[in-house]
């Protein structure tokens, strides 16, 4: 994902739709441009630790993925993921990924050739 009004724009699109609210916020809570740029610039621009995705589709634009190592997170937010501190010790890098597809059409068909 790119510090772009496009990819911002195609954030916006999906999450206002009420198919894809659904399965990520609810259908209560649409994402509109302003939020999207508030919620996801940081992340775009490298001020967060969760890195965004856009997930391309035979060239086209599909959905969303973002991930982040959970030992680049603060405290309190490893502490959400039940991390003890010997984990976090460790030299390893723990990985979270989440995934949202915009386009209902391709979740209903799992991805497969319309």
């Amino acid at each position: 994902m790119q510090d772009c009004i496009q990819d911002y724009q195609l954030m916006a699109k999906w999450l206002t739709d009420e198919d894809v609210l659904e399965f990520y916020e609810g259908r209560d809570n649409p994402f509109l441009l302003e939020r999207i740029i508030e919620t996801y610039q940081p992340m775009v621009m490298r001020d967060d630790p969760v890195i965004p995705c856009l997930i391309d589709y035979h060239n086209i634009p599909i959905g969303y993925i973002q991930y982040f190592s959970l030992n680049d997170l603060p405290e309190s937010d490893r502490q959400m993921y039940h991390l003890k501190k010997l984990i976090m010790s460790m030299e390893l890098t723990c990985l979270s990924a989440n995934q949202t597809i915009g386009i209902k059409e391709l979740v209903q068909n799992c991805c497969q050739p319309l």
